[in-house]
């Protein structure tokens, strides 16, 4: 009788095995660097809620803050990535009167916002009623953002 131990079955197991694992390995690391995270409708959100604290005291309009310099500091803005192009606002204050319009960044991304595809800004509109002494106006604010971020 044979009592002597075979093991030609078992390398395929083992390679199989070793095979199995890799495959995981390789398919997690795809997983994880592949995926892309789109923060840019957020980032208008945000950019537009800083700058309604700065216009505006519940449903009061703060007029001595329409200034473009005092918006850029009260809101804790970057001058920097306005001037890169990566973001992008204009605010429009209609009165009576007529109306007042401050903008900053790449005043494009108006048209882009409009189109569709990858690779254009996307944007936010926001339009608020406040009140600066008993005369109704509206506040307007596009945000727009063309954040591409970047990649693992």
């Amino acid at each position: 009788m044979n009592k002597r131990g075979d093991s030609r079955l078992l390398y395929f197991f083992l390679f199989f095995g070793f095979v199995v694992v890799g495959v995981a390995i390789a398919w997690g690391f795809w997983v994880f660097f592949s995926s892309e995270i789109d923060v840019v409708e957020k980032e208008n959100v945000i950019l537009n809620n800083q700058l309604v604290r700065v216009l505006s005291n519940g449903n009061e309009f703060n007029s001595e803050n329409f200034n473009e310099e005092l918006i850029m500091d009260n809101a804790g803005l970057d001058e920097g990535v306005f001037n890169e192009g990566i973001f992008y606002f204009k605010i429009d204050v209609v009165r009576e009167s007529g109306v007042e319009s401050i903008s900053r960044g790449n005043p494009d991304f108006e048209i882009q916002c409009e189109l569709e595809g990858k690779g254009f800004a996307k944007c936010y509109e926001d339009n608020l009623v406040l009140f600066d002494n008993e005369e109704e106006i509206i506040l307007y604010i596009l945000t727009g953002s063309n954040n591409l971020g970047v990649s693992l």
